[in-house]
């Protein structure tokens, strides 16, 4: 009788061996699985992060263009006068200029304008200029456009939508 539960016993240690080794198996999936979920929540953010950075600074430059067009002292606001004044930029002609931000973010700025009547003779009031920041960096891209309209009496250019 002892040697059978002697054997009975021996029979079942491998037994037991394959049961603690299907529970491993299964908490070491659950663990996989969790890893590659936080891996993905992980990724997610840091793409949010990205974007929103990008989103940021393309507003800021797109801000800082529109003081420089609308101040009197402005660079900006002294070109594009200088430029329609003198007529070397023709209506509809893009002007580029590309930068490099303070984050390393690439900025375009592009600039087109347009006559609301299309008689150059009746001068500039009702100009409307387009000008539109594109920040990128990385895998991330945002474009935000401005429209401005000239009141010539005042040479001021006022937004009229940004989006």
């Amino acid at each position: 009788m002892k040697r059978k539960l002697r054997q009975l016993k021996q029979d079942q240690s491998g037994a037991a061996m394959i049961a603690v080794l299907c529970i491993l198996a299964v908490f070491l999936a659950l663990a996989l699985a969790l890893l590659l979920a936080a891996s993905t929540l992980m990724r997610t953010a840091g793409r949010e992060i990205s974007g929103s950075r990008v989103k940021i600074e393309a507003i800021t430059f797109s801000d800082r263009v529109e003081e420089e067009l609308t101040e009197e002292d402005g660079s900006l606001y002294q070109y594009i006068q200088e430029q329609l004044r003198t007529g070397v930029w023709f209506p509809g002609e893009d002007a580029a200029k590309e930068f490099t931000g303070s984050s390393g973010c690439e900025l375009s700025l592009i600039m087109h304008w347009e006559r609301s009547d299309g008689l150059p003779e009746l001068g500039f009031d009702g100009t409307k200029l387009y000008i539109t920041v594109t920040c990128t960096r990385d895998e991330e891209s945002y474009r935000l456009t401005s429209e401005f309209e000239l009141k010539e009496e005042e040479w001021q250019w006022q937004r009229l939508r940004r989006g």
